[in-house]
């Protein structure tokens, strides 16, 4: 039996390379919750995220800041940009939510011209309902 290894060309694994450079900055800035040092940014809530009683946002963020479940349906870049799940309380049962982290430039204005370098990205962290989507 034969193996046949597949090379890809250099651009083709610049991205692949850039790609998880990304998401390992990703990770760094996700389960800190925003306090990595050198990889600056934000992190935000949406409305109804910020209507949920003290227990279910202390849940929400540990659920985030340990989200591992990534697949080729939710990450197919494999950059670590968005995770699916939900936490349950009894009064309001499960809740369904959605992070994503966004990639801009150092005034929050437009794309990060070079998404691997911390030196000018800035991340946004959005946590948000399912249903605010």
């Amino acid at each position: 039996m034969t193996q046949t290894t597949q090379m890809l060309d250099g651009e083709t694994q610049a991205v692949i390379d850039a790609n998880a450079l990304i998401a390992a900055q990703n990770d760094s800035f996700r389960s800190t919750y925003g306090a990595s040092l050198g990889i600056a940014g934000t992190v935000v809530h949406t409305q109804g995220v910020s209507a949920l009683d003290y227990d279910l946002q202390m849940q929400i963020m540990v659920k985030v800041m340990t989200f591992s479940q990534f697949d080729e349906d939710n990450d197919p870049y494999q950059d670590h940009t968005f995770g699916a799940f939900s936490v349950t309380n009894a009064d309001v049962g499960e809740v369904n939510l959605f992070w994503k982290i966004d990639l801009y430039d150092t005034s929050y204005t437009f794309g990060s011209p070079e998404p691997s370098n911390p030196k000018v990205t800035r991340r946004v962290l959005t946590i948000m309902l399912s249903s605010e989507y």
